[in-house]
């Protein structure tokens, strides 16, 4: 479903109120012994759009303390009758809808046989996966400086998340020239001036892998992880987080 921006402008009012926490999902996804590695990809895609849904119903519906009165409310007995939809502006940005919690930013990004969903209150929100892989000459040139061209597979797989991510949480996909993104690594704050592209803070989470990135408005509070479908360990990229396998 695509919503023009008077509907996306109108929903949007509907943001609930307060400290605005980020949270975000990895997950592998799952296969049956019969199916393909063609059909890998559509079903990982397949997998990622269900448990968005599944993934929204759960947070909203049961951790928004701020429509907690609601549990003892004729509109409580009403909000079990509904659930998130998954609703796509036209410049392709997804978030959710629901009639009763209005609207909630929502990311998806998948590589290989694993997927990331993110979710906040706000729709200032992008989250990007990439496995680690190598990076030819041309997406070298295109995505990195010449000084970060030097860097481990690892980083740079890093860097590419980190500026996809915040693409997204702007609206805007690729192409776009990705080596003009600056980005600040000690104080987790990336911009885009030039492209007229306000700042956003990033959180980054490295697998044995993968490496993801979500980028956030600078008002919310760090993302939280609340799901994890693997006993693969962690290392994630802020002081205030503790050791997660």
């Amino acid at each position: 479903m695509v919503t023009n921006s008077k509907d996306y402008t109108r929903m949007t009012s509907q943001y609930s109120a307060g400290t605005d926490v980020p949270r975000l999902m990895i997950a592998q996804a799952c296969f049956d012994e019969h199916t393909t590695v063609a059909d890998r990809l559509s079903q990982v895609r397949q997998q990622a759009r269900w448990q968005t849904k599944r993934w929204l119903n759960q947070v909203w519906q049961t951790t928004d303390a701020s429509l907690s009165h609601l549990a003892e409310s004729s509109v409580a007995q009403k909000t079990k009758c509904f659930e998130f939809n998954i609703i796509y502006t036209q410049q392709g940005q997804p978030f959710g809808f629901h009639p009763d919690f209005g609207v909630r930013g929502v990311s998806v990004s998948h590589s290989g046989i694993w997927y990331a969903i993110a979710t906040a209150s706000q729709p200032s929100l992008g989250v990007d996966l990439q496995c680690y892989r190598p990076f030819g000459t041309s997406a070298r040139q295109w995505a990195f400086t010449t000084e970060e061209c030097t860097q481990s597979m690892t980083l740079l797989c890093a860097t590419w998340a980190v500026r996809e991510a915040f693409l997204k949480s702007h609206g805007v996909g690729l192409p776009h020239l990705l080596r003009t993104i600056d980005i600040d690594w000690q104080q987790q704050r990336v911009s885009d001036p030039a492209a007229n592209l306000s700042e956003r803070m990033f959180w980054l989470v490295y697998g044995l892998y993968w490496v993801c990135a979500i980028c956030y408005c600078p008002e919310s509070e760090p993302p939280v992880l609340e799901t994890l479908s693997t006993a693969v360990p962690l290392t994630v990229s802020s002081a205030r987080s503790t050791s997660l396998c």
